[in-house]
């Protein structure tokens, strides 16, 4: 697998089908069925919400959950550091390394 590759499927299988399953969440719930209370709460937030509102709310997350991902990638590849510790990883797939995952990741959502 190329990095070009990885980032297409954390495009797909973090980004776009968690996306989903977080508007199922909040558009297809029984709330009688939900017990987490802070998933009460974020669904009685989200309920006050005019439709434009809610369109934004998911965008928000599409953009927090890119963000995320982003980040972990970056520190992978060397272009961001943890503030404790100074290192180097690396991203192995069956023994080859994974480079500029960063930047393949961003590049999905130019």
């Amino acid at each position: 697998m190329e990095s070009k590759e990885l980032a297409s499927l954390l495009k797909k299988g973090i980004i776009n089908e968690n996306l989903e399953i977080y508007k199922g969440l909040f558009t297809d719930y029984s709330l009688s069925e939900i017990k987490d209370p802070y998933f009460i709460d974020a669904i009685s937030f989200f309920n006050t919400l005019p439709d434009e509102h809610k369109r934004i709310f998911f965008s928000i997350l599409q953009q927090v959950m890119i963000d995320s991902i982003s980040n972990v990638l970056g520190v992978i590849d060397g272009s961001s550091s943890l503030s404790e510790r100074d290192g180097d990883f690396s991203l192995l797939y069956e023994g080859k390394p994974l480079e500029y995952l960063q930047d393949n990741f961003l590049s999905q959502f130019e």
